[in-house]
């Protein structure tokens, strides 16, 4: 295909232009594409441990007043 595009004698090379801009586009939009997706991917596992660490923060500041209760109902208790 790509040496019939070559061997091709044009006046002007309309048709090897052509494919070129093809390629080139396609080279383009799939390296995007491959952009696009990498950077959701990081985005969405950025957001997956920011989740993660705040329910983790959340997690602490519970069982540290749970704590603080059982201590002041022994407190109050004793």
């Amino acid at each position: 295909m790509a040496m019939f595009f070559l061997t091709t004698t044009f006046n002007d090379h309309r048709l090897l232009i052509m494919t070129f801009f093809i390629v080139a586009l396609f080279i383009m939009m799939t390296f995007l594409f491959m952009t696009f997706l990498i950077m959701t991917f990081f985005i969405m596992v950025f957001l997956l441990v920011i989740f993660f660490v705040m329910i983790f923060l959340v997690m602490i500041f519970l069982i540290m007043i749970l704590l603080l209760m059982v201590y002041l109902i022994v407190y109050f208790l004793q």
